[in-house]
């Protein structure tokens, strides 16, 4: 695709999209949390960037937190898959997955937050 500029935005999108395939994070949060870490969301995305890969792990994490867990096979089919992909992508990269997972089910499966 000629003149397409593969962007740091576009980097935190695509990595949420290979975290959680279904999830597309607003382009509006995407810029904001790049800002506040100090990387332009519009600059060319050339290499890797740990921090951009924080970032998205962050969102996938705050997306399935507001999933409505009520016992549904289909919602907890696919937290499951969002898990094993962020384990295996924070490992793959160094990171501490359990920094990106943060919820416990308790016996009545309600969550503990």
């Amino acid at each position: 695709m000629e003149g397409l500029v593969y962007t740091n935005a576009l980097a935190v999108t695509s990595w949420c999209k290979e975290i959680a395939n279904t999830f597309t994070p607003d382009d509006f949060v995407v810029r904001r949390k790049l800002m506040e870490s100090d990387i332009d969301p519009n600059a060319e995305y050339t290499e890797f960037n740990i921090d951009i890969l924080k970032i998205a792990l962050s969102l996938v994490n705050g997306h399935v937190k507001t999933l409505d867990i009520e016992g549904d096979v289909h919602q907890n089919t696919y937290w499951q898959g969002v898990r094993d992909n962020i384990i295996r992508i924070s490992r793959e990269y160094g990171l501490d997955p359990s920094i990106y997972i943060s919820r416990t089910r308790v016996r009545d499966r309600s969550e503990m937050w």
